[in-house]
């Protein structure tokens, strides 16, 4: 429990301070650990607070939203396949 609140603090403090791509790694780190919901509740808070559509995405404004429920589903599907990791 008390790593959990870590790495919502961690992540917090890397979407305020820090790069995306330092974010980006924080939030994989994360869903490794955990099963991490709240990964997309930070992904909605960094669209919130930065979010500008980019062109050479479509005008899409919710990138981080996305990314996150792009990596949640991934870890889902990849954690199952995991040798060494126990459900």
């Amino acid at each position: 429990m008390v790593l959990r609140v870590i790495f919502n603090i961690l992540m917090l403090g890397s979407i305020l301070f820090l790069s995306w791509w330092v974010t980006a790694i924080v939030a994989i780190g994360f869903l490794f650990k955990f099963r991490a919901y709240e990964i997309i509740l930070w992904g909605i808070f960094a669209d919130v607070l930065y979010g500008a559509s980019v062109p050479s995405f479509y005008n899409i404004e919710f990138l981080f939203t996305i990314g996150a429920i792009v990596f949640f589903i991934l870890s889902y599907f990849l954690k199952k396949k995991l040798m060494f990791y126990d459900i």
